[in-house]
């Protein structure tokens, strides 16, 4: 298959900011538990998690194609782990120091607590090997991310075949009734002791591989003609499902998440699909804020963690306090990027002088 980057043109970054904004209102929504007194709201937005992962092992696919087996399964998981860390490290780390600062630990203990989690100091939280609970409860995503990941690039580089006849459907299935007759909802991730039965760790291979098989779907529609009445009608069925979702995770939590992920799967299937309205998507504006993204779901866990408890301590809970605070977040999500990127390249810069030298 020839080569091609079915992610430079589409809707899928304005998707992505959405998704990570729901995570936002759903964790602050836990900080106030007061809005769970309303029957129609119930926090079932944590289904945004699956849209990323599916994203997720997509992209991964794009990859795959693009390299062939020319770059290697630890090699492809050795960059995106160089990439992902600076800004990971500083989001576990700062609330760490800012709690020793404030006197909520002291400094032994914040140390032992570090050395007790060095799996998540490295990314490697969800392997199984363990103690929970984590230092962050947001970083367990990245951690599946990596290792379902390296995972699935390794078997879609050696064992393309095997794996896409074969291993692809029968983990779908596995996972999928696996996951679904245990706990009937898809929201669990604390259960990472073991390597079999992790379910975080399934989790992501279930959704990755969701993702795998719409772009295996995407590429089989590839040279297909689509007029502009077809691409209005796909840019419909992608608004509707995906509001779908939105709408219905959070009136029925938990009773229809694993249907949930048929929609999800095909409105990112017609993101990847449609280019419509170009211009738009190509906004550097929207770009940024996507480019943000991580950034934010890493960041936003500080504000519910530690900012919203201590500043802004009330049982009332108003729409004009989750647009603020999701503001407050982006803008303090820009400055760490900022920072973490400056600090990056200069270590960069310096280490090259050092060999130079």
């Amino acid at each position: 298959m020839r080569k091609r980057d079915y992610c430079l043109e589409n809707s899928i970054y304005i998707w992505r900011i959405v998704f990570t904004v729901l995570i936002m209102v759903m964790h602050f929504n836990n900080v106030y538990s007061k809005i769970y007194e309303n029957p129609h709201i119930t926090g079932g937005w944590y289904i945004a998690v699956e849209f990323f992962f599916i994203v997720s092992g997509y992209l991964l696919m794009v990859r795959a194609e693009a390299n062939g087996k020319e770059e290697s399964a630890l090699r492809y998981t050795a960059r995106r782990f160089m990439k992902l860390y600076p800004e990971y490290l500083f989001a576990l780390l700062f609330p760490w120091l800012l709690n020793i600062c404030s006197g909520v630990w002291g400094k032994k203990e914040a140390i032992l607590l570090l050395m007790d989690n060095w799996e998540e100091l490295f990314m490697l939280q969800c392997i199984g090997l363990n103690r929970s609970p984590f230092m962050s409860n947001v970083t367990w995503y990245v951690s599946v991310m990596l290792i379902a990941g390296f995972i699935i690039y390794h078997c879609v580089t050696c064992y393309r075949e095997t794996y896409v006849k074969f291993i692809l459907p029968l983990l779908l299935v596995v996972t999928y009734s696996y996951l679904y007759r245990r706990n009937v909802d898809i929201d669990h991730w604390t259960y990472t002791d073991g390597v079999w039965l992790n379910e975080a760790v399934l989790r992501g291979l279930l959704d990755m591989n969701i993702g795998v098989t719409v772009y295996l779907f995407r590429a089989q529609v590839e040279k297909a003609q689509w007029s502009k009445l077809g691409r209005y009608i796909m840019l419909a069925g992608e608004i509707l499902s995906y509001s779908f979702v939105i709408v219905m995770s959070l009136r029925h939590k938990g009773n229809f998440d694993f249907l949930f992920l048929f929609f999800l799967a095909f409105a990112v299937l017609l993101s990847f699909m449609n280019g419509f309205f170009i211009g738009f998507h190509s906004s550097k504006f929207i770009k940024y804020l996507d480019e943000l993204c991580y950034a934010v779901y890493l960041n936003h866990n500080l504000w519910n963690g530690w900012i919203l408890p201590r500043f802004w301590n009330t049982d009332e809970w108003h729409l004009s306090w989750v647009i603020l605070y999701v503001l407050f977040v982006f803008v303090y999500s820009a400055f760490t990027h900022w920072s973490v990127t400056k600090c990056v390249k200069w270590i960069k810069c310096a280490g090259q002088k050092c060999l130079i030298s």
